[in-house]
């Protein structure tokens, strides 16, 4: 069973109780401190101006967000004629090692 300590009472609590209860209050997210853009240096004061800025220069935020990475990578395929290639070289090589022992 999963537990989850209470922040407020520090009392450990099944996950599936923990997550039953609806939590009294509001929640308010502050706005983001102010920060110095890596893209052109300019001071970026609040959320709405940090999308801007991103949507300006044509970049995305990349988190933990899965929605944008691709999930769905597919490595390229190997170059025309590798095989091939790599089959020869093993055949010199075991017809090299073959003359060896032969001696």
């Amino acid at each position: 069973m999963k537990y989850i300590q209470d922040p407020e009472t520090f009392e450990l609590i099944p996950a599936d109780r923990y997550y039953a209860v609806p939590k009294s209050g509001i929640e308010i997210i502050p706005d983001i401190a102010p920060y110095r853009s890596q893209i052109d240096g300019s001071l970026i004061t609040s959320r709405s101006r940090h999308r801007e800025h991103l949507k300006q220069h044509g970049c995305i935020e990349v988190g933990n967000d899965s929605s944008v990475t691709n999930p769905t990578y597919t490595p390229p395929g190997s170059p025309p004629g590798l095989k091939e290639a790599i089959a020869q070289s093993m055949e010199k090589y075991m017809n090299s090692q073959r003359r060896k022992t032969r001696r």
